[in-house]
């Protein structure tokens, strides 16, 4: 498979997905809806931005948002109108030269039995004592809420989604996209021919 047929396979297999999702989940009092709304468009973005990698993946990736997600639901992406944001790790939270570092002392975290951190979110913070572990998101979310200020904010995430995108900033970026959304659309192959020849046409 070509990158061009690769990103048209993605495209239609992630139209699908955004057709379905549950754009409006954050206005639910219901905690079921949001956590599962949460994982939904959360998987939604990393895809997108992986689609944005790939050659000519940016301009698709914003048809596709403009044709499926309503009006005052979800705020789009901030690599949107910001590329450069594509680059770095985290959304520019982390900084590439500390990759090396930031991986191991995750994988410290990890064998303290922890599967989340609370950061401070400024890129210009060293890795050394920044990361704080628990075992909880709950007591992860509760830890960043009172460390935070107007000055420093600080930003919950699983260990494993920042080892993700650590080891893709330590691989070249056009050659791990075109991996993983490869890899993505075989766990979700795309629905019929038809509607993917009508999405490459668009």
């Amino acid at each position: 498979m070509t990158e061009q047929e690769l990103k048209g396979a993605f495209v239609n297999m992630l139209s699908g997905k955004m057709a379905k999702a549950d754009w409006y989940y954050e206005y639910s009092d219901d905690s079921s809806v949001w956590k599962k709304g949460t994982q939904e468009i959360g998987d939604i973005k990393e895809d997108l931005k992986l689609l944005s990698r790939l050659d000519g993946g940016l301009d698709e990736a914003k048809k596709l948002w403009a044709r499926h997600v309503p009006p005052y639901s979800i705020l789009e992406p901030v690599f949107f109108s910001n590329p450069k944001v594509l680059d770095s790790i985290l959304d520019g939270m982390l900084m590439r030269e500390d990759a090396p570092a930031v991986q191991k002392i995750l994988q410290e975290q990890q064998n303290a039995g922890n599967r989340f951190v609370a950061f401070d979110s400024s890129a210009l913070v060293l890795p050394n004592n920044r990361f704080t572990g628990f075992t909880s998101a709950l007591e992860a979310k509760h830890f960043a809420y009172e460390k935070s200020t107007l000055e420093e904010t600080y930003e919950v995430r699983s260990i494993a989604d920042i080892q993700k995108e650590v080891q893709r900033a330590l691989e070249p970026a056009k050659e791990h996209a075109i991996k993983a959304a490869a890899e993505r659309l075989q766990r979700h192959p795309p629905e019929d021919k038809r509607s993917r020849g009508q999405e490459m046409s668009r």
